[in-house]
Protein backbone atom coordinates (compact mmCIF):
# COMPACT_ATOMS: atom_id res chain seq x y z
CA UNK A 1 0.00 0.00 0.00
CA UNK A 2 2.81 2.45 0.75
CA UNK A 3 4.68 1.72 -2.66
CA UNK A 4 1.22 2.49 -4.52
CA UNK A 5 0.55 5.70 -2.72
CA UNK A 6 4.61 6.59 -3.04
CA UNK A 7 3.96 5.98 -6.76
CA UNK A 8 1.31 8.09 -7.04
CA UNK A 9 1.51 11.01 -4.74
CA UNK A 10 5.18 10.99 -3.85
CA UNK A 11 7.41 10.35 -0.81
CA UNK A 12 5.41 9.96 2.65
CA UNK A 13 7.30 12.66 4.88
CA UNK A 14 6.11 13.85 8.68
CA UNK A 15 6.11 17.79 9.43
CA UNK A 16 10.25 17.82 9.94
CA UNK A 17 10.86 15.87 6.72
CA UNK A 18 11.61 12.47 7.71
CA UNK A 19 10.77 9.96 5.00
CA UNK A 20 8.81 7.18 5.87
CA UNK A 21 10.22 3.78 4.35
CA UNK A 22 8.37 0.87 5.91
CA UNK A 23 5.24 -0.62 5.13
CA UNK A 24 4.48 -1.82 8.77
CA UNK A 25 4.73 1.47 10.79
CA UNK A 26 3.58 4.20 8.42
CA UNK A 27 0.75 4.98 10.66
CA UNK A 28 3.12 5.10 13.43
CA UNK A 29 6.15 7.36 12.41
CA UNK A 30 3.12 9.64 10.26
CA UNK A 31 2.43 13.06 12.55
CA UNK A 32 -0.77 15.17 11.50
CA UNK A 33 0.49 17.23 9.26
CA UNK A 34 2.68 14.75 7.23
CA UNK A 35 1.27 14.90 3.09
CA UNK A 36 -0.09 11.09 3.61
CA UNK A 37 -2.42 12.56 6.22
CA UNK A 38 -3.45 15.74 4.34
CA UNK A 39 -3.99 13.42 1.31
CA UNK A 40 -6.23 10.79 3.34
CA UNK A 41 -7.94 13.58 4.43
CA UNK A 42 -8.55 15.32 0.79
CA UNK A 43 -9.66 11.95 -0.04
CA UNK A 44 -12.06 11.32 2.66
CA UNK A 45 -13.75 14.77 2.33
CA UNK A 46 -14.32 14.27 -1.49
CA UNK A 47 -15.96 10.83 -0.94
CA UNK A 48 -17.69 12.54 1.00
CA UNK A 49 -18.73 15.31 -1.20
CA UNK A 50 -19.61 13.01 -4.05
CA UNK A 51 -21.64 10.88 -1.72
CA UNK A 52 -24.03 14.27 -1.65
CA UNK A 53 -23.25 15.18 -5.62
CA UNK A 54 -24.91 11.92 -6.23
CA UNK A 55 -27.49 12.24 -3.87
CA UNK A 56 -28.52 15.18 -5.34
CA UNK A 57 -27.29 15.31 -8.70
CA UNK A 58 -25.39 18.19 -8.90
CA UNK A 59 -24.05 18.76 -12.62
CA UNK A 60 -21.10 21.32 -11.68
CA UNK A 61 -19.36 17.94 -9.32
CA UNK A 62 -17.81 20.42 -7.14
CA UNK A 63 -16.00 18.59 -3.87
CA UNK A 64 -14.09 20.28 -1.75
CA UNK A 65 -12.61 23.75 -2.61
CA UNK A 66 -8.89 24.91 -2.08
CA UNK A 67 -6.99 28.17 -3.25
CA UNK A 68 -5.07 27.10 -6.08
CA UNK A 69 -3.65 30.20 -7.10
CA UNK A 70 -1.43 31.31 -3.74
CA UNK A 71 -1.54 34.69 -5.87
CA UNK A 72 -5.18 35.09 -5.09
CA UNK A 73 -6.43 33.62 -2.32
CA UNK A 74 -10.00 34.09 -2.56
CA UNK A 75 -10.91 31.02 -0.17
CA UNK A 76 -10.29 31.06 3.96
CA UNK A 77 -7.69 28.10 4.62
CA UNK A 78 -9.49 27.18 7.77
CA UNK A 79 -12.42 24.76 6.73
CA UNK A 80 -14.10 24.68 9.60
CA UNK A 81 -17.25 25.75 8.35
CA UNK A 82 -17.39 23.83 5.55
CA UNK A 83 -16.71 20.52 7.82
CA UNK A 84 -19.49 21.94 10.03
CA UNK A 85 -21.52 21.86 7.17
CA UNK A 86 -20.26 18.32 5.89
CA UNK A 87 -20.70 16.66 8.81
CA UNK A 88 -24.11 18.13 9.63
CA UNK A 89 -25.47 16.85 6.13
CA UNK A 90 -23.73 13.50 6.92
CA UNK A 91 -25.88 13.19 9.96
CA UNK A 92 -28.67 13.21 7.74
CA UNK A 93 -28.30 11.47 4.43
CA UNK A 94 -30.69 10.08 3.23
CA UNK A 95 -30.11 5.72 2.44
CA UNK A 96 -33.33 4.63 1.96
CA UNK A 97 -34.90 3.22 -1.03
CA UNK A 98 -34.85 -0.50 -2.76
CA UNK A 99 -32.81 -2.71 -1.02
CA UNK A 100 -29.70 -2.50 -3.76
CA UNK A 101 -29.28 1.01 -3.07
CA UNK A 102 -28.80 0.77 0.87
CA UNK A 103 -27.02 -1.95 0.10
CA UNK A 104 -24.37 0.38 -2.01
CA UNK A 105 -24.42 3.11 0.71
CA UNK A 106 -23.71 0.69 3.09
CA UNK A 107 -20.50 -0.34 1.13
CA UNK A 108 -19.66 3.40 0.66
CA UNK A 109 -20.13 4.59 4.41
CA UNK A 110 -17.92 1.48 5.08
CA UNK A 111 -15.34 2.54 2.55
CA UNK A 112 -14.99 6.14 4.32
CA UNK A 113 -15.52 4.89 7.49
CA UNK A 114 -12.30 2.34 7.27
CA UNK A 115 -10.22 5.71 6.02
CA UNK A 116 -11.13 7.52 8.93
CA UNK A 117 -10.66 5.12 11.30
CA UNK A 118 -6.75 4.61 9.44
CA UNK A 119 -6.06 8.32 9.93
CA UNK A 120 -7.98 8.38 13.45
CA UNK A 121 -5.44 6.39 14.77
CA UNK A 122 -2.49 9.07 13.43
CA UNK A 123 -4.46 11.62 15.40
CA UNK A 124 -5.19 9.38 18.28
CA UNK A 125 -2.08 8.61 19.05
CA UNK A 126 -0.14 12.75 18.36
CA UNK A 127 -3.43 13.88 20.77
CA UNK A 128 -2.71 11.33 23.36
CA UNK A 129 -1.27 13.18 26.36
CA UNK A 130 -1.12 17.04 24.86
CA UNK A 131 -2.72 20.10 25.35
CA UNK A 132 -5.39 21.57 23.16
CA UNK A 133 -5.79 19.47 19.88
CA UNK A 134 -3.79 19.44 16.79
CA UNK A 135 -5.21 21.45 13.45
CA UNK A 136 -7.80 19.12 11.24
CA UNK A 137 -8.88 16.56 15.17
CA UNK A 138 -12.17 18.46 14.35
CA UNK A 139 -12.39 17.25 11.13
CA UNK A 140 -11.44 13.52 11.47
CA UNK A 141 -13.38 13.35 14.60
CA UNK A 142 -16.83 15.04 13.85
CA UNK A 143 -16.29 13.06 10.64
CA UNK A 144 -16.27 10.07 12.21
CA UNK A 145 -19.23 10.50 15.20
CA UNK A 146 -21.32 11.67 11.57
CA UNK A 147 -20.70 8.06 10.15
CA UNK A 148 -21.16 6.44 13.67
CA UNK A 149 -24.72 8.41 14.13
CA UNK A 150 -25.75 7.88 10.37
CA UNK A 151 -24.60 3.97 10.08
CA UNK A 152 -26.42 3.27 13.80
CA UNK A 153 -29.87 5.14 13.12
CA UNK A 154 -29.96 3.17 9.55
CA UNK A 155 -28.07 -0.38 10.05
CA UNK A 156 -29.11 -0.97 12.97
CA UNK A 157 -28.79 -4.59 13.00
CA UNK A 158 -25.18 -4.85 10.18
CA UNK A 159 -23.24 -7.22 11.49
CA UNK A 160 -19.87 -5.54 9.45
CA UNK A 161 -21.63 -2.01 10.79
CA UNK A 162 -21.99 -3.05 14.92
CA UNK A 163 -18.64 -4.82 14.22
CA UNK A 164 -16.70 -1.48 13.27
CA UNK A 165 -19.29 0.54 15.70
CA UNK A 166 -18.18 -1.76 18.87
CA UNK A 167 -14.35 -0.85 18.19
CA UNK A 168 -14.71 2.78 18.55
CA UNK A 169 -13.33 4.89 20.86
CA UNK A 170 -15.50 8.04 21.36
CA UNK A 171 -12.83 9.96 24.09
CA UNK A 172 -9.50 11.60 23.84
CA UNK A 173 -7.71 12.91 26.83
CA UNK A 174 -10.88 13.19 28.79
CA UNK A 175 -12.88 14.71 26.25
CA UNK A 176 -15.63 13.40 24.06
CA UNK A 177 -14.58 13.12 20.59
CA UNK A 178 -18.13 14.89 19.56
CA UNK A 179 -16.89 18.01 21.36
CA UNK A 180 -13.63 18.32 20.31
CA UNK A 181 -12.40 21.92 18.57
CA UNK A 182 -9.69 22.62 16.60
CA UNK A 183 -8.39 24.53 13.79
CA UNK A 184 -8.77 22.77 10.57
CA UNK A 185 -6.74 24.24 8.23
CA UNK A 186 -6.16 21.92 4.96
CA UNK A 187 -4.58 23.12 2.19
CA UNK A 188 -2.67 22.04 -1.30
CA UNK A 189 0.19 24.81 -0.71
CA UNK A 190 2.17 21.97 -0.69
CA UNK A 191 1.75 21.12 -4.38
CA UNK A 192 0.15 24.61 -5.56
CA UNK A 193 3.57 26.21 -3.47
CA UNK A 194 6.16 24.69 -5.59
CA UNK A 195 5.28 25.80 -8.50
CA UNK A 196 5.54 29.25 -10.17
CA UNK A 197 2.61 29.29 -12.63
CA UNK A 198 -0.24 27.05 -11.48
CA UNK A 199 -2.16 27.73 -15.00
CA UNK A 200 0.47 26.97 -16.80
CA UNK A 201 1.40 23.80 -14.54
CA UNK A 202 -2.16 22.46 -14.84
CA UNK A 203 -2.63 23.30 -18.72
CA UNK A 204 0.66 21.42 -19.63
CA UNK A 205 2.17 19.44 -17.18
CA UNK A 206 1.21 15.78 -16.92
CA UNK A 207 2.57 15.80 -13.16
CA UNK A 208 -0.56 17.88 -12.49
CA UNK A 209 -3.37 14.95 -13.10
CA UNK A 210 -4.17 14.23 -10.13
CA UNK A 211 -4.77 18.59 -9.33
CA UNK A 212 -6.54 18.93 -12.34
CA UNK A 213 -10.00 18.85 -11.02
CA UNK A 214 -9.15 20.62 -7.76
CA UNK A 215 -8.41 23.52 -9.79
CA UNK A 216 -11.38 23.56 -12.04
CA UNK A 217 -13.48 23.15 -9.41
CA UNK A 218 -12.40 26.16 -7.79
CA UNK A 219 -12.75 27.70 -11.27
CA UNK A 220 -16.50 26.45 -10.88
CA UNK A 221 -16.74 27.73 -7.91
CA UNK A 222 -16.17 31.32 -8.59
CA UNK A 223 -18.69 31.14 -11.41
CA UNK A 224 -21.32 31.13 -8.45
CA UNK A 225 -19.59 33.90 -6.38
CA UNK A 226 -19.66 35.83 -9.43
CA UNK A 227 -22.71 35.09 -11.29
CA UNK A 228 -24.38 38.50 -12.48
CA UNK A 229 -21.48 40.08 -12.32
CA UNK A 230 -20.82 40.96 -16.22
CA UNK A 231 -17.50 42.32 -15.86
CA UNK A 232 -16.41 39.41 -13.96
CA UNK A 233 -18.41 36.70 -15.95
CA UNK A 234 -16.68 37.83 -19.23
CA UNK A 235 -12.89 37.87 -17.96
CA UNK A 236 -14.35 33.88 -16.68
CA UNK A 237 -15.22 33.71 -20.63
CA UNK A 238 -12.01 34.44 -21.38
CA UNK A 239 -10.47 32.03 -18.74
CA UNK A 240 -12.71 29.21 -20.38
CA UNK A 241 -11.73 30.30 -24.06
CA UNK A 242 -8.05 30.24 -23.24
CA UNK A 243 -8.23 26.95 -21.35
CA UNK A 244 -10.25 25.60 -24.82
CA UNK A 245 -7.53 26.69 -27.01
CA UNK A 246 -4.76 25.02 -24.92
CA UNK A 247 -6.85 21.75 -25.32
CA UNK A 248 -7.34 21.83 -28.57
CA UNK A 249 -3.67 22.26 -29.26
CA UNK A 250 -2.84 19.80 -27.21
CA UNK A 251 -4.99 17.52 -29.16
CA UNK A 252 -3.69 18.39 -32.29
CA UNK A 253 0.24 17.58 -31.20
CA UNK A 254 -1.22 14.74 -29.54
CA UNK A 255 -2.83 13.54 -32.74
CA UNK A 256 0.38 14.03 -35.04
CA UNK A 257 2.48 11.71 -32.32
CA UNK A 258 4.35 8.55 -34.57
CA UNK A 259 4.17 5.97 -31.73
CA UNK A 260 2.19 5.70 -28.46
CA UNK A 261 5.29 4.47 -26.04
CA UNK A 262 6.35 6.68 -23.58
CA UNK A 263 3.11 9.22 -23.94
CA UNK A 264 0.95 7.29 -21.33
CA UNK A 265 1.13 10.23 -18.51
CA UNK A 266 0.13 12.77 -21.30
CA UNK A 267 -3.02 11.04 -22.77
CA UNK A 268 -4.51 10.56 -19.39
CA UNK A 269 -3.55 14.27 -18.48
CA UNK A 270 -5.66 15.35 -21.61
CA UNK A 271 -8.76 12.97 -20.47
CA UNK A 272 -8.59 14.79 -17.34
CA UNK A 273 -8.11 18.29 -18.55
CA UNK A 274 -11.36 17.59 -21.25
CA UNK A 275 -13.48 16.24 -18.57
CA UNK A 276 -12.56 19.41 -16.36
CA UNK A 277 -13.16 21.91 -19.27
CA UNK A 278 -16.69 20.33 -20.25
CA UNK A 279 -17.70 20.70 -16.30
CA UNK A 280 -16.91 24.59 -16.90
CA UNK A 281 -19.52 24.50 -20.02
CA UNK A 282 -21.99 22.59 -18.13
CA UNK A 283 -22.33 24.76 -15.35
CA UNK A 284 -21.56 28.03 -17.21
CA UNK A 285 -24.46 26.86 -19.74
CA UNK A 286 -26.76 25.97 -16.36
CA UNK A 287 -26.44 29.48 -15.04
CA UNK A 288 -26.78 31.57 -18.34
CA UNK A 289 -30.36 32.64 -19.09
CA UNK A 290 -30.46 32.99 -22.64
CA UNK A 291 -26.86 33.80 -24.00
CA UNK A 292 -25.32 30.54 -25.91
CA UNK A 293 -21.47 30.10 -25.37
CA UNK A 294 -18.63 30.90 -28.13
CA UNK A 295 -16.89 27.63 -27.24
CA UNK A 296 -18.29 24.38 -26.59
CA UNK A 297 -17.89 21.04 -25.18
CA UNK A 298 -15.16 18.90 -26.39
CA UNK A 299 -16.45 15.06 -26.10
CA UNK A 300 -13.25 12.64 -27.19
CA UNK A 301 -15.61 9.82 -28.97
CA UNK A 302 -16.76 13.01 -31.24
CA UNK A 303 -12.83 12.80 -32.26
CA UNK A 304 -12.39 9.69 -34.26
CA UNK A 305 -8.55 9.93 -34.37
CA UNK A 306 -8.27 10.63 -30.67
CA UNK A 307 -10.45 8.58 -29.39
CA UNK A 308 -8.75 5.53 -31.11
CA UNK A 309 -5.51 6.75 -29.95
CA UNK A 310 -6.74 6.77 -26.31
CA UNK A 311 -8.29 3.41 -26.56
CA UNK A 312 -5.28 2.18 -28.26
CA UNK A 313 -3.22 2.76 -25.08
CA UNK A 314 -5.39 1.04 -22.93
CA UNK A 315 -6.24 -1.49 -24.87
CA UNK A 316 -2.60 -2.44 -25.56
CA UNK A 317 -1.38 -2.48 -22.40
CA UNK A 318 -4.48 -4.70 -21.21
CA UNK A 319 -3.48 -7.27 -24.12
CA UNK A 320 0.00 -7.10 -22.90
CA UNK A 321 -0.64 -8.71 -19.59
CA UNK A 322 -2.88 -11.50 -20.65
CA UNK A 323 -0.32 -12.37 -23.03
CA UNK A 324 2.32 -12.90 -20.42
CA UNK A 325 -0.39 -14.29 -17.66
CA UNK A 326 -0.70 -16.92 -20.71
CA UNK A 327 2.72 -17.61 -21.15
CA UNK A 328 3.53 -17.74 -16.89
CA UNK A 329 1.02 -20.46 -16.90
CA UNK A 330 0.06 -22.70 -19.61
CA UNK A 331 -1.60 -25.02 -18.14
CA UNK A 332 -4.79 -22.64 -17.44
CA UNK A 333 -5.18 -22.14 -21.44
CA UNK A 334 -6.42 -24.39 -24.22
CA UNK A 335 -4.10 -22.47 -27.12
CA UNK A 336 -0.44 -22.39 -27.69
CA UNK A 337 0.23 -19.49 -25.42
CA UNK A 338 3.82 -18.77 -27.31
CA UNK A 339 1.94 -17.25 -30.07
CA UNK A 340 1.52 -13.42 -29.77
CA UNK A 341 -1.99 -12.51 -28.46
CA UNK A 342 -3.18 -11.04 -31.66
CA UNK A 343 -3.10 -14.48 -32.95
CA UNK A 344 -5.84 -15.48 -30.84
CA UNK A 345 -8.41 -12.59 -31.52
CA UNK A 346 -10.94 -13.11 -34.33
CA UNK A 347 -10.27 -9.94 -36.31
CA UNK A 348 -11.92 -10.60 -39.23
CA UNK A 349 -15.47 -11.23 -37.04
CA UNK A 350 -17.49 -8.74 -38.08
CA UNK A 351 -18.16 -7.64 -34.44
CA UNK A 352 -13.70 -7.38 -33.63
CA UNK A 353 -13.09 -3.75 -32.24
CA UNK A 354 -9.88 -2.53 -32.87
CA UNK A 355 -8.12 1.12 -32.30
CA UNK A 356 -5.10 2.37 -34.06
CA UNK A 357 -2.30 4.71 -33.15
CA UNK A 358 -0.69 6.12 -36.25
CA UNK A 359 0.40 2.47 -38.09
CA UNK A 360 -0.34 0.34 -35.25
CA UNK A 361 -3.47 -1.55 -34.76
CA UNK A 362 -4.87 -3.38 -31.64
CA UNK A 363 -7.67 -5.76 -31.23
CA UNK A 364 -9.96 -5.86 -28.44
CA UNK A 365 -10.28 -9.16 -26.75
CA UNK A 366 -13.87 -10.16 -26.36
CA UNK A 367 -15.33 -13.24 -24.42
CA UNK A 368 -15.78 -14.96 -27.55
CA UNK A 369 -12.02 -15.17 -27.77
CA UNK A 370 -11.54 -15.57 -24.20
CA UNK A 371 -13.47 -18.70 -24.29
CA UNK A 372 -11.45 -19.98 -26.99
CA UNK A 373 -8.73 -19.23 -24.71
CA UNK A 374 -9.55 -20.76 -21.18
CA UNK A 375 -9.60 -24.15 -20.42
CA UNK A 376 -12.59 -23.38 -18.15
CA UNK A 377 -15.70 -21.74 -19.40
CA UNK A 378 -16.03 -18.03 -19.13
CA UNK A 379 -19.51 -16.31 -18.99
CA UNK A 380 -18.10 -12.67 -19.41
CA UNK A 381 -15.16 -10.73 -20.22
CA UNK A 382 -15.53 -9.45 -16.62
CA UNK A 383 -14.92 -12.97 -15.57
CA UNK A 384 -12.01 -13.81 -17.86
CA UNK A 385 -10.63 -10.42 -16.38
CA UNK A 386 -10.68 -11.52 -13.04
CA UNK A 387 -9.00 -14.82 -13.76
CA UNK A 388 -6.35 -13.10 -15.84
CA UNK A 389 -5.97 -10.72 -12.61
CA UNK A 390 -5.55 -13.95 -10.01
CA UNK A 391 -2.73 -15.16 -12.08
CA UNK A 392 -0.72 -12.06 -12.80
CA UNK A 393 2.28 -11.13 -11.19
CA UNK A 394 2.68 -7.31 -9.28
CA UNK A 395 4.57 -6.25 -12.21
CA UNK A 396 1.47 -6.97 -14.60
CA UNK A 397 -1.22 -5.91 -11.95
CA UNK A 398 0.54 -2.29 -11.82
CA UNK A 399 0.19 -2.41 -16.01
CA UNK A 400 -3.79 -3.35 -15.55
CA UNK A 401 -3.92 -0.48 -13.06
CA UNK A 402 -2.77 2.09 -14.91
CA UNK A 403 -5.24 0.78 -17.80
CA UNK A 404 -7.70 0.48 -15.76
CA UNK A 405 -7.10 3.58 -14.80
CA UNK A 406 -7.73 5.33 -18.36
CA UNK A 407 -10.52 2.89 -18.96
CA UNK A 408 -12.52 4.88 -16.00
CA UNK A 409 -11.81 8.11 -17.11
CA UNK A 410 -12.83 7.52 -20.15
CA UNK A 411 -16.07 5.86 -19.27
CA UNK A 412 -16.82 8.62 -16.71
CA UNK A 413 -16.13 11.01 -19.34
CA UNK A 414 -18.52 9.72 -21.90
CA UNK A 415 -22.36 10.72 -21.83
CA UNK A 416 -23.98 8.31 -19.31
CA UNK A 417 -26.32 7.33 -22.53
CA UNK A 418 -23.63 6.23 -24.82
CA UNK A 419 -21.43 4.65 -21.89
CA UNK A 420 -21.05 0.91 -22.37
CA UNK A 421 -22.70 -1.29 -19.83
CA UNK A 422 -20.26 -4.36 -20.09
CA UNK A 423 -17.34 -2.14 -19.50
CA UNK A 424 -19.00 -0.43 -16.77
CA UNK A 425 -19.51 -3.71 -15.21
CA UNK A 426 -15.83 -4.81 -15.69
CA UNK A 427 -14.01 -1.95 -14.16
CA UNK A 428 -16.78 -1.66 -11.14
CA UNK A 429 -15.66 -6.09 -10.74
CA UNK A 430 -12.10 -5.62 -11.03
CA UNK A 431 -11.64 -2.72 -8.88
CA UNK A 432 -13.05 -5.05 -6.49
CA UNK A 433 -10.80 -8.14 -6.67
CA UNK A 434 -7.40 -6.98 -5.98
CA UNK A 435 -6.06 -4.72 -3.74
CA UNK A 436 -3.44 -3.10 -6.43
CA UNK A 437 -7.04 -2.49 -8.13
CA UNK A 438 -8.69 -1.02 -5.68
CA UNK A 439 -7.92 2.65 -6.87
CA UNK A 440 -8.64 2.32 -10.73
CA UNK A 441 -11.72 4.70 -10.27
CA UNK A 442 -8.89 7.26 -8.14
CA UNK A 443 -10.40 6.27 -5.25
CA UNK A 444 -13.84 8.00 -6.37
CA UNK A 445 -16.81 6.56 -4.69
CA UNK A 446 -19.61 8.18 -7.20
CA UNK A 447 -21.53 6.02 -9.36
CA UNK A 448 -20.64 4.85 -12.59
CA UNK A 449 -23.28 3.91 -15.08
CA UNK A 450 -25.50 4.29 -17.66
CA UNK A 451 -28.58 6.85 -18.32
CA UNK A 452 -30.68 3.71 -18.24
CA UNK A 453 -28.84 1.96 -15.06
CA UNK A 454 -29.55 5.35 -12.95
CA UNK A 455 -33.07 5.78 -14.17
CA UNK A 456 -33.59 2.30 -13.24
CA UNK A 457 -32.37 2.99 -9.83
CA UNK A 458 -34.14 5.85 -9.10
CA UNK A 459 -36.91 4.24 -10.69
CA UNK A 460 -36.49 1.41 -8.14
CA UNK A 461 -35.66 3.73 -5.03
CA UNK A 462 -39.80 5.11 -5.76
CA UNK A 463 -41.42 2.05 -6.35
CA UNK A 464 -39.42 0.39 -2.76
CA UNK A 465 -40.52 3.92 -0.89
CA UNK A 466 -44.32 3.40 -2.22
CA UNK A 467 -44.59 0.30 -1.56
CA UNK A 468 -45.59 -0.35 -5.41
CA UNK A 469 -46.65 -4.08 -6.61
CA UNK A 470 -46.59 -6.37 -9.94
CA UNK A 471 -44.30 -3.35 -11.67
CA UNK A 472 -41.83 -4.96 -14.91
CA UNK A 473 -39.06 -2.07 -14.51
CA UNK A 474 -38.16 -3.04 -17.57
CA UNK A 475 -41.33 -2.64 -19.39
CA UNK A 476 -42.71 0.46 -17.35
CA UNK A 477 -43.89 3.87 -18.73
CA UNK A 478 -43.95 7.21 -17.12
CA UNK A 479 -47.68 6.82 -17.30
CA UNK A 480 -47.95 3.83 -15.37
CA UNK A 481 -45.81 4.53 -12.85
CA UNK A 482 -47.39 8.11 -12.45
CA UNK A 483 -50.75 6.75 -12.73
CA UNK A 484 -49.49 4.62 -9.47
CA UNK A 485 -48.22 7.49 -7.59
CA UNK A 486 -51.24 9.84 -7.94
CA UNK A 487 -53.56 6.96 -6.61
CA UNK A 488 -51.40 6.54 -3.44
CA UNK A 489 -50.90 10.08 -2.60
CA UNK A 490 -54.55 10.59 -2.81
CA UNK A 491 -54.85 8.61 0.11
CA UNK A 492 -56.09 10.24 3.57
CA UNK A 493 -52.65 11.02 5.89
CA UNK A 494 -50.68 9.75 3.57
CA UNK A 495 -46.74 8.71 5.23
CA UNK A 496 -45.17 12.06 5.06
CA UNK A 497 -41.43 10.23 4.96
CA UNK A 498 -42.76 8.18 2.35
CA UNK A 499 -44.03 10.93 0.25
CA UNK A 500 -40.77 12.79 0.65
CA UNK A 501 -38.82 10.37 -0.22
CA UNK A 502 -40.89 9.67 -3.26
CA UNK A 503 -40.44 13.18 -3.98
CA UNK A 504 -37.26 13.31 -3.87
CA UNK A 505 -36.47 10.48 -6.08
CA UNK A 506 -38.57 11.93 -8.83
CA UNK A 507 -36.45 15.27 -8.16
CA UNK A 508 -33.78 13.42 -8.72
CA UNK A 509 -35.19 11.88 -12.08
CA UNK A 510 -35.93 14.78 -13.16
CA UNK A 511 -32.66 16.28 -12.85
CA UNK A 512 -30.47 13.62 -14.18
CA UNK A 513 -32.54 14.01 -17.67
CA UNK A 514 -32.15 17.82 -17.29
CA UNK A 515 -28.32 17.17 -17.24
CA UNK A 516 -28.31 14.73 -20.19
CA UNK A 517 -29.91 17.60 -21.74
CA UNK A 518 -27.50 20.33 -21.04
CA UNK A 519 -24.71 18.19 -21.67
CA UNK A 520 -26.34 17.02 -25.30
CA UNK A 521 -26.50 21.02 -26.11
CA UNK A 522 -24.23 21.51 -29.21
CA UNK A 523 -23.77 18.15 -29.72
CA UNK A 524 -27.20 17.31 -31.99
CA UNK A 525 -29.05 18.51 -34.52
CA UNK A 526 -31.06 21.15 -34.12
CA UNK A 527 -34.28 18.90 -34.82
CA UNK A 528 -33.30 16.31 -32.11
CA UNK A 529 -32.28 18.77 -28.90
CA UNK A 530 -35.89 20.77 -29.85
CA UNK A 531 -37.01 17.37 -29.14
CA UNK A 532 -35.40 16.13 -27.06
CA UNK A 533 -36.22 20.15 -24.84
CA UNK A 534 -40.07 19.37 -25.44
CA UNK A 535 -39.94 15.97 -23.88
CA UNK A 536 -38.26 16.79 -21.05
CA UNK A 537 -40.58 19.46 -20.14
CA UNK A 538 -43.17 17.12 -20.97
CA UNK A 539 -41.58 14.57 -18.30
CA UNK A 540 -41.44 17.63 -15.39
CA UNK A 541 -45.22 18.61 -16.11
CA UNK A 542 -46.08 14.84 -15.69
CA UNK A 543 -44.27 14.78 -12.60
CA UNK A 544 -46.21 17.67 -11.32
CA UNK A 545 -49.56 16.45 -12.05
CA UNK A 546 -48.95 13.25 -10.18
CA UNK A 547 -47.62 14.84 -7.06
CA UNK A 548 -51.33 17.16 -7.29
CA UNK A 549 -52.70 15.56 -4.40
CA UNK A 550 -49.54 15.79 -1.86
CA UNK A 551 -47.95 18.48 0.24
CA UNK A 552 -47.13 21.85 -0.85
CA UNK A 553 -43.62 21.49 -0.02
CA UNK A 554 -43.36 17.99 -2.20
CA UNK A 555 -44.59 20.01 -4.87
CA UNK A 556 -42.28 22.90 -4.43
CA UNK A 557 -39.61 20.69 -4.93
CA UNK A 558 -40.67 19.73 -8.89
CA UNK A 559 -41.24 23.00 -9.39
CA UNK A 560 -37.83 24.12 -8.39
CA UNK A 561 -36.29 26.84 -10.97
CA UNK A 562 -33.49 24.42 -10.63
CA UNK A 563 -34.73 21.58 -12.28
CA UNK A 564 -35.98 24.12 -15.52
CA UNK A 565 -33.95 23.82 -18.83
CA UNK A 566 -33.48 27.13 -20.05
CA UNK A 567 -33.59 28.96 -23.41
CA UNK A 568 -29.55 29.61 -23.53
CA UNK A 569 -29.68 25.33 -24.33
CA UNK A 570 -31.24 25.51 -27.34
CA UNK A 571 -29.80 28.76 -28.83
CA UNK A 572 -26.63 26.85 -27.43
CA UNK A 573 -26.93 23.75 -29.52
CA UNK A 574 -28.51 26.01 -32.43
CA UNK A 575 -24.98 28.18 -32.34
CA UNK A 576 -23.19 24.72 -32.89
CA UNK A 577 -25.57 22.06 -34.65
CA UNK A 578 -24.11 23.24 -37.77
CA UNK A 579 -20.60 22.13 -37.27
CA UNK A 580 -21.30 18.62 -35.86
CA UNK A 581 -18.46 15.86 -37.15
CA UNK A 582 -21.71 13.14 -38.73
CA UNK A 583 -19.09 10.75 -38.01
CA UNK A 584 -19.27 11.23 -34.70
CA UNK A 585 -19.98 8.72 -31.79
CA UNK A 586 -23.14 10.54 -30.80
CA UNK A 587 -24.13 11.22 -34.34
CA UNK A 588 -24.04 7.72 -35.36
CA UNK A 589 -25.68 6.92 -32.74
CA UNK A 590 -28.44 9.44 -31.76
CA UNK A 591 -31.03 7.30 -31.02
CA UNK A 592 -28.92 6.69 -27.42
CA UNK A 593 -29.74 10.04 -27.09
CA UNK A 594 -33.69 10.35 -28.06
CA UNK A 595 -33.57 7.37 -25.66
CA UNK A 596 -33.16 9.17 -22.44
CA UNK A 597 -36.96 9.66 -22.75
CA UNK A 598 -37.82 6.33 -23.49
CA UNK A 599 -40.40 5.66 -20.76
CA UNK A 600 -42.61 8.48 -22.20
Amino acid sequence: MLKQHVEKHGEIVDSKGNKITKTNNYKNEADTESKFVTDKLDEILKNITQLFNDDDQDLSNINIVYNMDLSDKKLDYDKTYEIEYITNKLKELDVSGSEETRQEYKEKLLDIYDKVSEVEEVFDRNNNGGEGFLNNSQTIYSVKEALNTLLKSNYPMDEDVNERLNRYKDTINGFKKSEVKSSNVLTMDHIVGKVGNVYEFIMTDPKSTMYVKKYFDALKDNMFEINGNEVEEELMMEKIRDINRIINEKIEKFKKLDESKGHFEEGAHLIELISGYNELISTKLILSEEKALDVNYIYIPNDIELYRRLMYMTTSKYNKVVEGVMRNNPEDFRVDVNRPIQEHIRTNNKDAQSYTFNKNTVYKISQHDFENMFNEKVNSRSEASRKIIEKATPSQLSDLNTGYRMDYKLMDHTLPSYRDADKIKEINEVSKSNKMLSDIKNNDIKYLETHEQREDRYVNNIISRGNLKNINIKKLKYSTLFSKLSNLLSKNNPNKEQVSGITKDLGNMCMNKKNEVVKLSGNVPESVFIEIYNDYNNLKSKVSISLKNAPETSISIINNSNLNVKISLVNHNKSFSNKINTKSDVIKNISKAKGIFSRA
